[in-house]
């Protein structure tokens, strides 16, 4: 009877302390500051990567080697 209790006591703890008031959460800004010059050059895949940033909202971080 003592561990049926003890459990009983556990589990509505375990419930209760589930229940308490979250924080709203506030959105971020949908812009970010970018950290490198986009598009990094002038060659043909540069066109290709700008289009799929404005269409898909990303960017795609490359490596031109032509810079190094």
């Amino acid at each position: 009877m003592k561990i049926i209790s003890t459990i009983f006591v556990g589990l509505a703890l375990f419930l209760l302390s589930s229940c308490h008031e979250d924080e709203t959460l506030t959105p971020r800004p949908l812009e970010m500051e970018l950290r490198y010059e986009f598009p990094e050059g002038n060659n043909a895949w540069d066109q290709d990567l700008v289009e799929i940033a404005d269409k898909f909202k990303t960017y795609l971080i490359y490596l031109n080697s032509a810079t190094l």
